[in-house]
């Protein structure tokens, strides 16, 4: 089994930043600050207010906000309940992702099962971000969530839907416009 120390050295390169890191080991917040309201102010990235509304209204727009709402998220942050990443492409945040029990999961779903959410930014799509990131939660999954988690991917987003399958989740849902897929440790 991947420890969460393994997962850090694998997936984090403490030189160039290149990779994962949860909020608690960011080194300069403003700089993300940037890179995301930049990023999600592009009209490239405009579909990811489709799955994300909350996220684009709190990370585009004035940088000072961004980075207030930033560290407001971070202190939101618990082990075990909500951890939050930055995906760094060198010293440029190009994602952000997610692990977190919600009060509300869909039917079928147990309260003390996380949900998995997560975006890569244009240009770096289709690179490895979004894969590294997914492999990242998946680790922490393993580590802190009992093995266990689900994730809401649009029926349209047939690239989210080929990361998910690849990483072993399976669909056990559906409603009119999202599969929800299960990781299952257990079943790997």
């Amino acid at each position: 089994m991947v420890t969460f120390a393994k997962a850090l050295y694998q997936y984090y390169n403490p030189l160039t930043m290149t990779g994962i890191v949860s909020f608690e080991n960011i080194k300069d917040m403003h700089s993300v600050a940037a890179d995301l309201s930049r990023s999600l102010a592009q009209p490239n990235n405009a579909d990811i207010a489709i799955d994300f509304p909350g996220t684009m209204s709190r990370y585009r727009g004035d940088v000072e906000d961004v980075y207030k709402n930033l560290l407001e998220t971070g202190e939101s942050c618990k082990p075990g309940v909500r951890e939050q990443f930055i995906v760094y492409a060198g010293e440029i945040a190009v994602g952000l992702s997610a692990v977190q029990l919600v009060k509300e999961p869909p039917e079928g779903i147990d309260l003390n099962v996380p949900n998995l959410s997560g975006f890569i930014v244009n240009p770096w799509r289709g690179k490895g971000f979004g894969s590294l990131s997914l492999r990242y939660r998946l680790d922490v999954v393993d580590e802190r969530f009992n093995g266990k988690a689900y994730s809401l991917v649009r029926k349209d987003n047939h690239i989210s839907q080929r990361l998910v399958e690849a990483n072993g989740l399976v669909i056990i849902g559906e409603n009119e416009s999202k599969y929800t897929y299960l990781y299952n440790r257990k079943l790997q």
